[in-house]
């Protein structure tokens, strides 16, 4: 008998070929120098360091500068849960003899909307002698019907209200304003947006509340304007009239903003930041030019400008906004490695998957699943998947095999539906929190609605899992995306509604030989010899009524008759084989072959090498001919 191995996830991933999503992220970010105008360059660089969890997310990141006589180092912890969220970050910085270490705690409802943020910090009067922490501020959020609504700040120990925004939204939630208010409910400031149709936002206006005139005054209002996706343009009214003018590469990447300001009704030019990016997108250099009426030359950025606008590098921003003559920032390194984001594999459909399905009448039904060959249906190429059931019940035994139809196309598993000629969304393995899509299984349908997304951990890996239910739990359960759903591949349920069935689980799963996942202590090695007949002397393929063998077989076929345990104590008697009529279907489910038993051979030199399916009665088992 033909022994086969459980073997580790990890290496069989690598074996098989199982891609992993990636986001490509720096992992280390060393040498920034600054220049000043007129070229002149100051003793000043930094140096990032970065880590990630196995899904991406930022974890770990310390930064120190030098220059002379001020050294500064800032170092950060954050930690997610399981759906990614940011519960917790500390920071820590030291600049000269001042030290500063804060606590973020963040949490959220059911609908992951953020709904508290306690920020505590170390008492620098007693830091050096105690790790205690007391509370700085508290922020509270309120919702109504998904939408942030209210937003509370308290501060210190004390927790006193010191102010709280209101938020308000249109009945087609393209727009929305945010008021300021003091603790006394007086209104301090109000900012008001306008969206388009794709939620691009077309104006930010800005109100100071009057107590003189008791009503609110516009101070600034800016303008956006769009292309091709990009903003292209901002104009901002305040004190002056400003304009903000901004250019692509082909990559989507901002290469330069023209800032002008309007004099004598004509908007001419001021100052303009340049950028430019390596192969990985990740901008490498950044100057800043001022235009002297008949050239561009070297000089500071204009305030509120960032040489690196991405949230990273913003405290970057942060220190370079103090060097007000700073016409120039080079990074000379970047180190960067892909970062695992989670195991966003797709099921192998050239697998094979093991399941046990309790019916509620007390019979039992083992399922298998195999990929057995591609074929073409429409304008697609799906594979070919065997499904047998094989049902105990009582005092007898049946089997049932078809032929499903299924294939991958961005992210999302297509499954052929025979009845109305199409194919359906088996699984869309892209999916978030509160989408859905629609099962058409025969001529009904289901749908399934995501109720979360976690992470399932296995053998030190994160697998992306989909927690799925249907109104009336017909298709209920958890996909994981490596392998499938997990406790029925098809909607058994809707599928045979003659039958209820309690779907235990997938069991066992393989590729190619290759154990790569198993329910419990679930003896895999048995089940997959039992399957496949891997004794090699004579190797055979069993249906528990009757056995066939050789089994890959050339030219003669032998059938006879079997007897099967269903446990220790029960066995089913087989019948008779000869003069029981038999057929012989490829995998098209044409019928190649038919007859019935005069003896127990068969000769099959005829057939084409390939898989077929022997049946005698309801009873099926797989056949290969070669």
């Amino acid at each position: 008998m033909k022994k086969l191995f459980a073997i580790a996830l990890m290496m069989a991933l690598a074996n098989i070929g199982f891609s992993q999503e990636y986001i490509q992220q720096p992992t280390a970010i060393n040498t920034w120098t600054y220049v000043w105008e007129y070229g002149v360059e100051f003793p000043y660089n930094k140096n990032i360091s970065l880590q990630y969890d196995e899904r991406g997310n930022l974890s770990y990141y310390y930064h120190v500068i030098n220059y002379p006589g001020s050294p500064y180092t800032n170092t950060m912890w954050f930690t997610h849960d399981a759906l990614n969220r940011l519960t917790f970050k500390e920071t820590s910085y030291q600049e000269y003899n001042q030290f500063g270490t804060y606590r973020y705690y963040y949490t959220y409802d059911e609908l992951s909307n953020l709904t508290e943020c306690l920020v505590m910090k170390r008492d620098r009067e007693s830091m050096y002698n105690t790790d205690e922490f007391i509370i700085d501020s508290k922020d509270v959020y309120q919702y109504e019907n998904g939408k942030k609504t209210r937003l509370d700040h308290f501060k210190d120990s004390t927790l006193v209200l010191q102010y709280y925004f209101l938020y308000e939204y249109s009945d087609n939630d393209d727009w929305f304003s945010e008021t300021k208010y003091d603790a006394n409910d007086q209104p301090l400031t109000r900012t008001e947006y306008a969206y388009s149709g794709t939620h691009d936002p077309l104006s930010k206006t800005v109100f100071n509340w009057s107590a003189e005139t008791q009503s609110w005054l516009v101070a600034s209002q800016t303008e956006f304007f769009y292309e091709d996706g990009h903003l292209i343009e901002k104009r901002i009214t305040d004190s002056q009239q400003k304009k903000q003018l901004y250019n692509y590469d082909e990559n989507g990447n901002c290469t330069r903003i023209l800032f002008q300001t309007l004099v004598d009704g004509v908007y001419v030019d001021q100052n303009r930041a340049n950028y430019l990016y390596d192969e990985n997108n990740l901008c490498t250099n950044a100057n800043a030019e001022r235009w002297n009426d008949t050239t561009w030359v070297l000089g500071g950025f204009p305030s509120g400008t960032f040489l690196f606008f991405d949230e990273l590098y913003a405290d970057a921003n942060d220190a370079i906004g103090t060097l007000s003559n700073c016409t120039r920032a080079e990074v000379t390194e970047y180190i960067t490695t892909p970062n695992p984001k989670y195991l966003q594999t797709m099921p192998n459909l050239e697998g094979e998957w093991y399941y046990e399905i309790l019916n509620d009448d007390g019979a039992i039904t083992y399922q298998h699943l195999e990929y057995a060959a591609d074929t073409t249906i429409g304008s697609e190429r799906p594979k070919i998947i065997v499904r047998t059931n094989t049902i105990y019940d009582r005092d007898k035994i049946t089997t049932e095999v078809t032929l499903e139809y299924v294939y991958e196309e961005n992210g999302k598993i297509y499954w052929w539906n025979s009845d109305l000629q199409e194919y359906t969304v088996l699984y869309d393995l892209t999916a978030e929190t509160g989408d859905e899509w629609e099962i058409k299984v025969g001529t009904e349908s289901l749908t399934m609605h995501v109720d979360m997304v976690e992470y399932y951990e296995l053998n030190g890996l994160n697998i992306r899992k989909l927690r799925i239910s249907d109104e009336n739990d017909l298709f209920s359960g958890d996909i994981l995306c490596s392998f499938g759903h997990m406790t029925s591949f098809f909607p058994e349920r809707l599928m045979n509604r003659s039958s209820s069935f309690e779907v235990t689980g997938l069991r066992c799963f393989w590729i190619e030989d290759a154990l790569l996942y198993h329910n419990s202590d679930e003896d895999c090695d048995a089940i997959y010899s039992e399957i496949h007949g891997v004794d090699e002397d004579v190797p055979s393929t069993d249906s528990g009524i009757f056995a066939v063998y050789p089994n890959p077989a050339k030219d003669v076929l032998t059938i006879h008759h079997s007897a099967f345990r269903i446990n220790s104590f029960h066995f089913v008697e087989g019948f008779a084989v000869p003069n029981s009529a038999f057929h012989i279907t490829n995998l098209l489910g044409q019928t190649v072959m038919a007859g019935t038993l005069t003896d127990t051979t068969i000769d099959i030199s005829s057939l084409p090498d390939g898989l077929y399916f022997f049946t005698i009665d309801n009873h099926t088992v797989k056949l290969m001919k070669q």
